[in-house]
């Protein structure tokens, strides 16, 4: 049996690039920006900074399909992940909370009730119903635009939440990940899929429940992590009696944090 050392690279942290999504967010008030971009920095991995720029993107694209003003999507994106690890199972509502104190401070106050309602109906477990378009549009764009870059980002996100809760190795989190993906994301899972987004992507969704089904295990999950540039695995060495050679772990340099 092969031994196989796992390493992450310097992409795995590319969160911390102080220029990534200024380009998705220049419409919207920088002081606000920055605001949320400190607050998100408190977050665990998988609730990032690069989730919040791919959440927004998506939004953008879903608000042009549908002809929808694009800035409360991006207003939503920075504020829905605001209190993600201050407490997981309310932090939609603390959201819409802390929307409706605070942007009528930064932008139109008219925006207000419909980014703190964006905002408190995008979670995946939600079960009510969506007071408008807008909200279940928000919704689709947090659940992400799928293809096979969705896929390494789902998993990503995935591997980056089980290193943080259950204090082990990117093996043991790829067989937690595989797991979790299968009960969420899978058929049958518990993920809300609203009627808008599989309207959307009806086709490609049902494609990603396919990969999900056939390929569930955790090396599939590093495969995909590998195809993305975010580990490398390397079989390790035998020294002359048979025993494997653990190599020093190479240095990784993170991206310079400006917040």
């Amino acid at each position: 049996m092969k031994m196989i050392e796992v390493e992450i690279t310097a992409r795995w942290n590319r969160d911390l690039d102080s220029n990534l999504g200024y380009e998705v967010f220049k419409p919207v008030n920088q002081g606000l920006v920055k605001i949320c971009r400190g607050m998100i920095s408190r977050n665990g991995p998988s609730h990032d900074w690069s989730h919040v720029v791919e959440v927004a993107q998506a939004g953008m694209e879903i608000a042009k399909r549908l002809k929808l003003d694009t800035l409360p999507f991006l207003l939503a994106a920075l504020c829905h992940d605001l209190f993600s690890d201050t407490d997981r199972q309310e932090h939609h509502m603390l959201a819409g909370a802390w929307v409706r104190e605070n942007l009528g401070a930064f932008e139109s106050k008219s925006l207000v009730e419909v980014v703190a309602r964006m905002c408190e109906q995008h979670r995946a477990s939600y079960r009510g119903e969506y007071t408008g378009i807008m909200e279940e549009a928000f919704a689709s764009a947090d659940r992400g635009l799928v293809g096979i870059d969705r896929d390494s980002r789902m998993y990503e996100r995935a591997v980056k939440y089980a290193l943080e809760r259950n204090n082990c190795g990117v093996v043991r989190a790829s067989e937690i990940a595989a797991q979790h993906i299968r009960e969420k994301f899978g058929k049958g899972g518990y993920a809300k899929w609203p009627v808008l987004y599989v309207e959307l992507f009806g086709d490609e969704l049902e494609a990603m429940q396919e990969r999900i089904a056939s390929r569930p295990y955790a090396s599939h999950v590093m495969d995909v992590l590998e195809n993305a540039g975010l580990i490398t695995r390397k079989e390790l060495p035998q020294d002359d009696d048979g025993c494997y050679v653990k190599r020093k772990p190479a240095k990784v340099i993170p991206f310079k944090k400006e917040i």
